[in-house]
């Protein structure tokens, strides 16, 4: 019984590594989208990521995820695609930057609430009181 049971755990372990690497392949552009108006679907594109030549995957790409989880693939070359992934990277760039400094002003806020709250001082906040 017990030589049943290990039996049964190999084959199932070794069931899911095989799965495992097949679905990896699953992620792979095999060819690039022919895209007709750039202007049109860059508007609907929720993600992007970088489909690199290694893992299996033969083809340089780069993946778009659009609204409705519609995948395209897109050959990193066109000329229209690089000035998105600028656009995208400056704008998370000023994201970033204008986040940075709200979080710094909370932060400021924060030190001196403490500091009230320290010294036992109260700042009236009403306009005028």
């Amino acid at each position: 019984m017990r030589f049943q049971l290990l039996v049964f755990l190999l084959m199932t372990a070794s069931f899911c590594a095989i799965s495992g690497q097949a679905m990896s392949y699953e992620d792979c552009c095999l060819s690039y989208n022919v895209v007709k108006h750039p202007k049109k679907l860059s508007r609907k594109i929720i993600h992007h990521r970088v489909q690199g030549t290694g893992g299996g995957c033969n083809l340089p790409a780069i993946v778009l995820t659009l609204k409705k989880s519609r995948i395209v693939c897109v050959d990193p070359e066109e000329k229209w695609l690089q000035m998105f992934l600028k656009k995208s990277r400056k704008w998370q760039k000023e994201t970033r930057t204008r986040s940075k400094k709200l979080s710094d002003s909370v932060g400021e806020w924060e030190q001196l609430n403490d500091l009230v709250s320290v010294t036992g001082l109260q700042l009236n906040m009403v306009m005028g009181g």
